[in-house]
């Protein structure tokens, strides 16, 4: 069910080129359920931290208008059960963004640790935060 998750919250980081305005802002405000209320999310530099649900949806919603198109991909996915109610994650997601006319702009890749908490039965994210890597 966490991959699941995860793959279905990859889709919804996707923005298309033709994306409709009403459909950035559904979109942005599906990811927040992927979250929890209290969610903490610490990539580090240059990113600032996020501290709770509606921040995020707030930042994911500024993104996909800022933004001609972006694709997001979760890559080399561990997940750890712990115990019912914590699962631990880690991932390397990518962002790459597109400016129009289909030029490749930034491209953004960290490894991540994500902690999840069961809650009413469902997974969500409820902590992650960007791992350090040598340079």
């Amino acid at each position: 069910m966490i991959r699941k998750n995860l793959t279905a919250l990859e889709k919804l980081m996707t923005k298309l080129p033709d994306e409709a305005p009403i459909a950035g802002l559904s979109k942005a405000a599906k990811v927040g359920t992927f979250f929890t209320d209290d969610c903490i999310i610490t990539l580090g530099s240059p990113i600032p931290d996020i501290r709770e649900r509606s921040e995020l949806v707030a930042i994911v919603h500024r993104s996909r208008q800022a933004f001609y198109k972006v694709n997001v991909n979760f890559a080399d996915i561990s997940i750890s059960v712990r115990d019912k109610d914590t699962a631990e994650v880690t991932l390397t997601a990518t962002a790459i963004v597109h400016e129009p006319g289909g030029v490749m702009g930034e491209v953004e890749a960290r490894e991540v640790e994500l902690t999840l908490a069961k809650i009413g039965g469902s997974w969500k994210i409820k902590k992650v935060v960007g791992v350090e890597t040598l340079h």
